[in-house]
């Protein structure tokens, strides 16, 4: 296909309030953009969600997370060319079983359509149950092209079924555009309250809920006392271990401390960080040096906001992404392989740990967040170039997607 011939591209996806998710989706409507597709439509929470050139272009979601559609996002359904799944994490067993069956009859509903549908820029896994897998493949029997995230997911799946076309890539956070959208706005007093200038280190730190999921039939929405109610203990014990960190960091470093969560506030609460981020804050409650991010902040504020930081400690995936994506440096605590296996495949493997060995001994964690603000600019050199490589990485996949059309 010619760099600049055009389809109508639907992206369906939901993403409610996941910060991450968002700026994936967006960094994937930039790659759109920078090879010519711009006849893009896109159902979305809310149009401040958006890049600015597609904010009169969408439709927002109907009930049921989507499965009813407004009319105008059903004309929108009926008249695209292609339709892109992108961004995120879809195909796993590790919450529910409801991922993966609404999946599976979303796409389903597509193909009665007659739609292609690709899914771009994804991750996958675990998938621990025999049915979790065999529901897997049938969605990708419904997929034509597939492009990965990370070497982890492409072996998976293609064990899975080897039908659909893959192609290797890294998470759609690494897409060019973020910058020229970040000069063309002057940063916000906002942000400029929150980051300052100070000669101390700017450390962003985020904690998710964790312990608490299994292979359930039914999703943690709709049965959400008996979710919460398991792994308290041993998230209280990780509140613990975080406030040891933050208290070093100020005393070893003087750092200041952000307190991030990945979603925006009020949209899902029950998803939200800030609940976990604010027992932190409560350890240090006279410390105005830590600081908990409860401002509002529009998606392009928060992209400031981390790409201002000089290090990233989080538990969410694309908080460590959001940073390194600006070439600052990330540890990760991850909570399932995927963080892992993205680091690893970065190049950064030394900076990404399993959770349940970061719960026996934290050590590890705080020597290589030592190593890394004691150090000098050869990790910064390494990470610009790592996300230069994933650009273009990227750029190839997605022009990969559509040739031949």
């Amino acid at each position: 296909m010619a760099e600049h011939s055009k389809e109508r591209i639907l992206l369906p996806r939901v993403i409610y309030g996941n910060r991450g998710d968002l700026l994936s989706r967006w960094g994937l409507l930039n790659g759109l953009r920078a090879i010519g597709q711009e006849a893009v439509h896109v159902f979305a929470h809310r149009s401040a969600d958006l890049p600015e050139h597609l904010r009169m272009n969408y439709d927002p979601y109907g009930k049921l997370h989507n499965v009813l559609l407004s009319p105008g996002a059903k004309r929108a359904l009926r008249t695209a060319d292609r339709i892109l799944w992108g961004g995120g994490l879809d195909m796993t067993d590790e919450s529910s079983m409801a991922k993966l069956m609404y999946l599976l009859a979303t796409f389903s509903h597509y193909r009665m359509l007659g739609k292609e549908i690709d899914c771009v820029f994804q991750g996958a896994g675990p998938l621990l149950t025999r049915t979790g897998k065999l529901i897997a493949r049938q969605i990708l029997q419904r997929v034509s092209k597939f492009i990965v995230r990370d070497e982890y997911t492409y072996d998976l799946l293609s064990e899975l079924n080897p039908d659909p076309a893959y192609f290797m890539a890294r998470d759609a956070i690494f897409f060019p555009g973020f910058e020229q959208a970040m000069l063309a706005r002057p940063r916000s007093q906002v942000v400029e309250g929150y980051c300052g200038k100070a000669d101390t280190p700017l450390i962003a730190i985020n904690i998710r809920r964790w312990f608490h999921f299994s292979s359930d039939v039914i999703p943690f929405q709709l049965a959400r006392k008996r979710y919460e109610s398991r792994g308290l203990d041993k998230m209280q014990q990780l509140i613990e271990i975080y406030i040891d960190l933050v208290r070093k960091l100020r005393l070893d470093f003087n750092a200041r401390i952000l307190l991030v969560s990945a979603y925006n506030p009020g949209v899902y609460s029950w998803e939200d960080d800030m609940y976990w981020l604010q027992m932190v804050k409560s350890a240090f409650s006279t410390d105005e040096a830590v600081c908990v991010v409860d401002y509002p902040l529009d998606m392009m504020d928060y992209t400031v906001l981390m790409a201002s930081v000089d290090l990233a400690l989080s538990m969410r995936l694309h908080s460590s992404l959001t940073a390194l994506r600006f070439g600052k440096p990330a540890v990760n605590i991850s909570y399932a392989p995927k963080g892992v296996h993205a680091f690893h495949d970065l190049g950064l493997e030394g900076n990404a740990f399993d959770i349940n060995s970061f719960m026996q001994d934290p050590s590890p964690v705080w020597s290589r967040i030592t190593a890394i603000l004691q150090g000098g600019k050869e990790q910064k050199e390494f990470i610009s170039r790592k996300v230069s490589e994933s650009i273009d990485m990227n750029m190839k996949a997605l022009r990969a997607l559509f040739e031949g059309k």
